[in-house]
């Protein structure tokens, strides 16, 4: 693997990490698998397709399709992921048609059908756009719904996040 594909597998295997938990930290000493079915590198652009997975340690993306950016100093500006976007870290998952990580805005968005699980706990809503330097979530209603919520809870326990 180039140096070019291993900043942008970096970029996303953490950019994926947190929109599931705030908490949720990957270990950067474990190796970043990036696999698809095809790839190419084109003007700091690398475009995987075809069963697109990225995984590192127990953390995984899977997606139809990946496409990286990066700027002249090899730093990554933009990462998008789409088709049957899923994400699990053992604990948490994200499943969406789509997402996009904006280096600059320091923002994830995952769009249309988002799901969010974790344990019985299930947030569904269209859009959620995820903020890393706040911390901030923000979850939208698909056209003419709404967010949902099933929280499971032991008597006497708060609902996690």
């Amino acid at each position: 693997m180039n140096p070019r594909t291993l900043v942008c597998a970096a970029a996303l295997a953490f950019a994926a990490a947190n929109p599931a938990a705030g908490q949720i930290e990957m270990n950067s000493d474990e190796p970043i698998d990036v696999q698809g079915d095809a790839g190419e590198t084109l003007d700091n652009v690398m475009t995987l397709t075809g069963n697109v997975s990225v995984v590192q340690g127990e953390s995984m993306l899977r997606s139809d399709k990946l496409i990286a950016r990066l700027s002249d100093e090899n730093t990554f500006e933009t990462i998008e992921v789409a088709g049957s976007v899923r994400y699990w870290n053992g604990k948490e998952a994200i499943a969406s048609d789509s997402a996009f990580y904006d280096a600059g805005a320091r923002t994830i968005t995952f769009t249309n059908n988002v799901v969010i699980t974790q344990g019985e706990t299930v947030i569904t809503g269209g859009n959620l756009v995820y903020w890393l330097d706040t911390g901030r979530i923000k979850l939208d209603a698909a056209n003419g719904g709404r967010v949902r919520g099933i929280f499971h809870t032991k008597a006497g326990s708060r609902p996690q996040l």
